[in-house]
């Protein structure tokens, strides 16, 4: 279920996110679990992160377009013939 919240991008109140990840933890550190739930828990985690710089990349050009920066930086060497 976790999963599934995370991979179909349900709004996930910040307060349950701490205790989702504490218990992803718990999954991975627990010996008893079998290594394919093991490698959900870390997959969700992972999946997480990457959520979270996707968004601060995206908020990073927002605020670059505001500002009337340019939001990504290209710089071309010289060309010779």
């Amino acid at each position: 279920m976790i999963r599934r919240a995370i991979t179909e991008q349900w709004v996930i109140p910040i307060g349950m996110r701490t205790t989702l990840v504490a218990r992803l933890q718990e999954i991975i550190d627990d010996p008893e679990v079998d290594q394919r739930s093991r490698v959900h828990a870390i997959n969700c985690i992972k999946g997480m992160a990457k959520d979270n710089l996707d968004a601060y990349i995206a908020l990073d050009k927002i605020v670059r377009l505001d500002e009337g920066t340019p939001t990504e930086n290209y710089t071309l060497g010289k060309i010779e013939l």
